[in-house]
């Protein structure tokens, strides 16, 4: 990250400065968590309404 910005920087002879402060880590839900809400999703509402998804960052933004 450093390297692009200052490159973009260079070519516009601007100076830059990167004030980075980690941030709260993602979530990651927990396995025994996930296996009680899905045994009761798939009680109250059939095997069929609960499925896999792949990871994405899509929910991060509200987490």
């Amino acid at each position: 990250m450093h390297a692009a910005i200052e490159e973009v920087a260079t070519l516009h002879r601007a100076k830059f400065e990167i004030n980075y402060i980690r941030g709260v880590p993602p979530v990651v839900n927990e396995p025994d968590v996930t296996e009680l809400l899905r045994r009761a999703m798939s009680a109250r509402r059939g095997a069929d309404a609960v499925e896999d998804t792949e990871q994405n960052l899509g929910g991060e933004d509200f987490s």
